[in-house]
């Protein structure tokens, strides 16, 4: 007896494709290699530091070794173990992006497809996590998103299908279940501590999503934080012990609670405006407007969402003994971004520095709102086709609605499309940070190599430094107030003559080398204002010139006569 092959789903196929699309798009986001900027060289030369013997951290300008600390572990830990089969480190990011973008937009469908069983569904879910900007943007860069997100989906995903079983019986394939997805939050939160908010809604999920008796969903929850929150907190524990803080932050309680949060609200707001689809066609930003707008949308979209769980819960009374894939996925969704928000929240208001506010900040609550909108619009659809009255108005609404649902979900992904086109091909043409094509050909960068390995270095670029000539370097204190310096120094004296400066001394005395990159050379970049460049020349005159070129010069402090 011959068994008949099976059929391949047509919807895993498309899975399949929208992966394979996600990967070719980050092939050609890092044509020159992933975007890094600050956290990424630290990334990048903690992962160096460790494969040759010395550690997990980097060298600071005066040759101390700095350990690892304002950042989690688990991300320099996987570079470095590339690294040991001769892959260097942005190579090994670049490629980890790609597939950690394909396997993302692969699980994140596969998992809607597992629980609702929807084609539609499903490809759109893979089509608006492969379109979103923001995802495009961090998956381009040696950052440490892309296997959070990965890791996210990963536990959310496995968690909802260990629940959408009857727990009553405690099936041991449900227990592994749990244990992989508190392994992937525990991953997540080691590659960024707000992953912690995925082991709140684990816990969440096992003691309000759960039909096994309470015994067994506390047996449960012990587990899952142990694993999901242990690692995490055992390498705090030995931050803490290194620095005497938490995250390399300070706590404190704020005066005037609400004054603390006004930043906060008018930074979340015009990040929420920054989602809504063709922004260019919308009016001129405001806080109100955007506030109330945003408001409205989200109380149209709440109150459609509750009446059509309350009519649905209503026709599936008799099958109360099974937990609901809608509520499973949404709740859970609903849980993380609940608890990194809250913990966002606290961040900002209690520690010091403050988190930045701003899209890739935000970019995990965009992400969960994804998981939640989509299917709540096919609840809606679905409860507005429900049998009933026919009505000739209500039989339209029936086929209108599905139809409207779909083509404002393909809105959305048409206008992310758009922008994401435009991230993905700006990296294509010129990579980013200091990895792009202005970097790798800076007459700068190369004179800088040629300088000898014992003179000392500062610059206004000192990650830059670190990352591509692997020398430590000091912060230079620019003239003016300018995103270009890493720090302001409020004088007008020529470089190196202030006495009280530490590393003015360091240039006057040890001989080392003022190296300042600006922006100059490649066509459209928008160079300095004719005031920065003034200030600039003005502390610099009367240095001795090693080299000078568009996009940068390097100055030493005069020697005395006779001196070589």
């Amino acid at each position: 007896m011959t068994s008949t092959p099976r059929k391949v789903d047509r919807t895993t196929i498309l899975i399949a494709l929208l992966s394979l699309a996600g990967c070719l798009v980050i092939i050609l986001s890092t044509r020159w290699g992933p975007w890094a900027y600050s956290d990424s060289t630290e990334y990048i030369v903690s992962a160096r530091t460790l494969l040759a013997g010395e550690g997990l951290g980097i060298y600071t300008p005066t040759g101390t070794f700095k350990p690892l600390s304002l950042h989690p572990p688990l991300y320099p830990l996987l570079l470095s173990a590339f690294g040991f089969l001769g892959i260097e480190m942005l190579d090994a990011a670049r490629w980890l992006n790609v597939l950690f973008f394909g396997g993302t937009i692969f699980l994140a469908s596969w998992f809607v497809h597992r629980l609702f069983h929807s084609a539609w569904l499903t490809v759109l879910t893979g089509l608006a996590v492969l379109t979103m900007p923001g995802l495009v943007d961090v998956f381009s860069g040696a950052m440490t998103e892309p296997l959070f997100f990965l890791a996210a989906t990963l536990s959310l995903g496995l968690l909802a299908i260990a629940l959408s079983a009857r727990q009553e019986t405690l099936p041991a394939s449900s227990n592994r279940l749990i244990l992989f997805s508190a392994l992937a939050a525990s991953a997540a939160s080691l590659v960024r501590y707000p992953g912690i908010a995925l082991a709140a809604a684990g816990l969440v999920g096992l003691l309000c999503f759960n039909h096994a008796p309470l015994k067994a969903r506390l047996r449960q929850c012990l587990v899952f934080g142990a694993v999901s929150l242990l690692p995490t907190a055992a390498w705090l524990a030995w931050v803490y012990a290194q620095t005497r803080t938490i995250s390399s932050r300070n706590f404190h309680i704020p005066a005037n609670l609400w004054e603390t949060l006004t930043p906060l609200r008018l930074q979340f707001a015009e990040v929420l405006w920054g989602w809504l689809p063709f922004t260019q066609f919308l009016p001129v930003y405001s806080y109100k407007l955007a506030r109330n707008l945003l408001l409205g949308l989200g109380f149209l979209f709440i109150l459609a969402a509750a009446l059509s769980i309350w009519k649905q819960a209503r026709q599936d009374a008799q099958s109360a003994g099974k937990l609901s894939p809608l509520g499973l996925w949404v709740g859970l969704w609903f849980a993380f971004i609940a608890a990194y928000l809250a913990l966002l929240v606290y961040t900002f208001i209690s520690t010091t520095p403050t988190p930045d506010i701003i899209s890739r900040t935000l970019l995990p609550v965009q992400f969960g709102l994804l998981f939640i909108v989509l299917p709540i619009g096919r609840l809606i659809t679905q409860a507005c086709g429900q049998p009933g009255p026919t009505r000739p108005t209500q039989a339209k609404l029936r086929l209108i609605l599905p139809v409207a649902a779909v083509g404002a979900a393909l809105v959305f992904i048409a206008s992310n499309s758009q922008a994401s086109w435009q991230i993905a091909s700006a990296y294509y043409r010129n990579g980013g940070g200091f990895t792009s094509l202005a970097w790798q050909h800076s007459l700068t960068l190369q004179a800088l190599h040629g300088l000898p390995a014992n003179i000392p270095i500062i610059s206004n670029r000192a990650p830059a430094v670190l990352l591509l000539a692997n020398r430590p370097a000091y912060d230079f204190c620019g003239p003016t107030k300018d995103p270009y310096w890493p720090c302001y120094l409020e004088s007008a004296t020529r470089y190196g003559d202030l006495p009280d400066d530490e590393v003015q001394r360091v240039f006057r005395e040890t001989g080392a080398a003022l190296v300042i990159f600006y922006p100059y050379c490649a066509p459209g970049d928008s160079p300095w204002s004719a005031n920065v460049l003034a200030q600039l020349n003005m502390v610099t005159q009367g240095l001795e010139v090693y080299t000078s070129s568009c996009n940068g010069a390097i100055f030493f402090y005069p020697r005395p006569e006779g001196q070589k």
